[in-house]
């Protein structure tokens, strides 16, 4: 991931959909958009919840579908859970 995306503080949606992305691939700098509202990892290779989106106090939506590998532990049902105020959409599919 392009490292100017950090810098894009006023940043609110970010769709990083289908780029075969790994957990190493999303960078811990993801934290300094504190106004992003919405992430998209769908179809990405994924194998757990990304701990840089706990940082993320803005974040209402995570869309994380088409990861096949995903594995959501308890400590990302904890940031993931409703009482969090996050809507997530998890489904576990192909990744090609």
């Amino acid at each position: 991931m392009p490292a100017v995306v950090e810098r894009l503080s006023g940043l609110r949606i970010l769709d990083l959909t289908n780029n075969r992305l790994t957990n190493a691939g999303l960078p811990a700098g993801l934290a300094r958009l504190p106004h992003l509202k919405a992430i998209g990892l769908k179809k990405n290779c994924l194998t757990a919840v990304p701990r840089v989106l706990g940082a993320l106090r803005s974040l209402q939506e995570i869309y994380l579908e088409d990861n096949t590998e995903l594995e959501v532990g308890a400590r990302a049902r904890a940031l993931l859970s409703p009482g969090g105020g996050r809507c997530v959409v998890v489904l576990r599919r192909a990744c090609m």
